[in-house]
């Protein structure tokens, strides 16, 4: 199963849709399964660079990565570049886009990693899951 996800901004809804993914996998917790996209959230103050890092919102943070514990999602290694969103005059850089898989999506694929493309015309970076199928 594949879930591609953008996260709202808005952190209430964010909540919601994260615990709406809980809810699948819960459902389907045997499947390989791998949840991908634009979270809008980042797991450790160091997936953040720029302006506003110590008042970083803990409590998103720690929200964030209660969803992946709950969910049992592995963030699978990053190749290329770390951060895949950048503030157009360079002052804020962050990691908003994860690829998570659960343990049954790394038991077929072992070899998975994200790859963060560089950036292009936007201010994303398109992430690559390489698996080896």
């Amino acid at each position: 199963m594949i879930i591609n996800v953008y996260s709202p901004c808005s952190n209430t809804e964010k909540f919601e849709l994260w615990g709406e993914i809980e809810k699948v996998m819960v459902k389907y917790k045997n499947w390989a399964s791998c949840v991908m996209g634009d979270f809008n959230a980042v797991r450790v103050p160091s997936e953040h660079k720029g302006m506003g890092v110590e008042t970083m919102n803990r409590t998103k943070m720690d929200r964030f990565n209660s969803f992946i514990d709950n969910c049992r999602f592995l963030d699978i290694p990053v190749v290329g570049r770390l951060y895949t969103w950048y503030r157009p005059n360079g002052t804020f850089r962050s990691r908003l886009h994860k690829i998570l898989v659960s343990e049954s999506w790394l038991l077929k694929w072992p070899g998975s990693s994200q790859f963060v493309q560089t950036r292009q015309a936007s201010y994303h970076c398109v992430n690559i899951l390489l698996s080896h199928f």
